[in-house]
């Protein structure tokens, strides 16, 4: 796993398993889910977890909607943070703000289900 929000180097980024990416990180010149793009774009199957301060359901659509397969609140405990890694590696999805699951009708909405 890469913490992209380190050093971030693209011959380990292309090595790991997982990134894990805020979604504004300014230190790499990113804003707004920018950083998913690119290491879409590069590495097509590669699995992000997007990472961020606070919980904003816009920027949680646009992960998705760029393909990242986790979207955790940077604050959360230890627990939630490792249980999202190990689904997003078993191939499933974790979306976890503040220690919960985002309103499951903002992601109902977003995919269009009930």
């Amino acid at each position: 796993m890469i913490d992209a929000g380190e050093e971030f180097n693209l011959s380990e980024a292309g090595r790991a398993d997982i990134i894990m990416l805020d979604v504004n990180d300014i230190r790499l010149g990113f804003k707004e889910c920018e950083g998913i793009e690119m290491i879409k774009e590069l590495f097509p199957g590669k699995k992000i977890i997007a990472v961020s301060d606070h919980y904003d359901s816009a920027i949680l659509a646009k992960a998705i909607d760029l393909g990242a397969q986790g979207y955790i609140f940077r604050h959360c405990v230890n627990k939630k943070i490792i249980d999202c890694v190990k689904s997003v590696l078993n191939g499933q999805t974790s979306y976890m703000v503040q220690n919960q699951p985002p309103d499951v009708n903002i992601i109902a909405a977003y995919f269009g289900t009930d």
